[in-house]
């Protein structure tokens, strides 16, 4: 695992660096590591959330969904939903986050911040 925290400290870093030939020549590194397939689209999905790519995040968590629908990857479209400006879509998965996992702090926290931006919307 410690292969993996310095791969994703180089994923980081070319991305912020925006050295996008780089990041993909060691995406077959993160491919053929230990680390589960979901939590190399987990992975993918935060540092693409960080660094403003977020369709590539979307794409990443809409995988997770599509193989294993739970909160976790429901919070992660719902956090980009938010950072994207779309606070209904945001809503939608913070909500449905907080079916699987009602006590999912950070699903509450996005739908309190999009009842506030936009009142009415979290709560239909």
């Amino acid at each position: 695992m410690a292969a993996v925290t310095v791969l994703r400290a180089i994923l980081e870093t070319l991305l912020r660096a925006r050295s996008f030939q780089q990041f993909e020549r060691l995406l077959p590194a993160l491919e053929n590591s230990d680390l589960p397939p979901r939590q190399q689209r987990e992975l993918l999905g935060e540092t693409y959330l960080r660094h403003g790519f977020l369709t590539s995040a979307a794409q990443e968590w809409m995988a997770v969904c599509a193989d294993q629908p739970d909160a976790a990857a429901l919070l992660g479209l719902a956090r980009v939903a938010a950072t994207n400006d779309q606070p209904q879509d945001a809503a939608v998965f913070a909500s449905a986050a907080l079916e699987l996992e009602p006590e999912n702090v950070a699903a509450a926290e996005i739908l309190a911040r999009v009842e506030t931006i936009q009142p009415g919307v979290a709560h239909p």
